[in-house]
């Protein structure tokens, strides 16, 4: 299954393959696996609507933790930088703050 995430930490233990991608492979990545199910684990309302605008679905905000299977792939969408928590409220990233990675779950 496809997870989208919006950070690349590892929710639980296992051996994880990380490596950054453009924003073209990101849609390849997405339209590759659309049909087969994908789920959202993406936090923050401005990263999940740059992700629609991006991928061209609606990517609803979902704060549970995520559940990885074996060979799940993570199509992760996340800022370039950490935001102060003083502005987290105010935070409106333009489109570049964001980068793209991929990550491969394994037990």
């Amino acid at each position: 299954m496809l997870v989208l995430m919006n950070s690349t930490m590892c929710p639980q233990e296992g051996t994880y393959k990380v490596k950054r991608i453009t924003e073209e492979e990101a849609k390849r990545v997405f339209n590759a696996f659309k049909a087969k199910g994908w789920e959202s684990y993406v936090g923050y309302e401005s990263t999940a609507k740059y992700m629609e605008k991006v991928l061209g679905e609606y990517i609803p905000v979902n704060r549970d933790v995520a559940k990885l299977e074996p060979k799940d792939v993570i199509l992760v969408c996340k800022l370039g930088y950490r935001v102060n928590p003083a502005d987290k409220k105010n935070s409106n990233p333009n489109e570049q703050d964001f980068e793209w990675w991929l990550m491969q779950y394994d037990k």
